[in-house]
């Protein structure tokens, strides 16, 4: 379950770095305090240690918001970031409701959901080909009678 929350946790937590950089750093370098930090932190080799600190930030997160036991059952500033991280879902979905109107985690929905239940239009294909039907079925006939006649097309009806 939290493979999923992880790799979204990437996105919404890159913009938490943009929309809050303070506590973005404060909360992903906290990470090098924990006691089993060179363990965590060979599991992500060659990697900068602001990307591995990031890694390891996010694989924890990610368990602590589907419930598993994580570093993150006693970090601070868990409410600060839910709102930034909120506040981007909201930005992103941008539905006529916010996420924290959903009876559940939005971590427990997928982005489609999330678009259904917060009403966004985000996902509404409103193109239109520049071919109307009517169009479609004249050229398509059209081309079936030129097969027909080259006899590259052959009409059954087996019923």
């Amino acid at each position: 379950m939290d493979t999923k929350v992880h790799e979204l946790m990437h996105i919404f937590l890159g913009g938490v770095r943009y929309s809050n950089p303070e506590l973005y750093f404060s909360l992903v370098n906290q990470v090098e305090q924990l006691p089993r930090y060179e363990e965590f932190a060979s599991n992500f080799p060659n990697r900068t240690k602001g990307d591995v600190n990031e890694e390891i930030f996010v694989q924890e997160f990610s368990k602590y918001l589907t419930k598993s036991p994580s570093i993150f059952d006693n970090f601070e500033n868990i409410d600060e970031l839910m709102y930034e991280i909120y506040r981007n879902i909201d930005t992103l979905i941008d539905g006529n409701y916010s996420v924290k109107s959903l009876q559940t985690s939005a971590f427990r929905h997928t982005l489609e959901d999330l678009y259904k239940n917060l009403q966004s239009e985000n996902v509404v294909n409103k193109q239109q080909g520049s071919l109307d039907a009517a169009t479609i079925h004249r050229t398509l006939a059209n081309v079936k009678e030129d097969l027909m006649k080259k006899q590259l097309l052959e009409e059954r009806c087996d019923g």
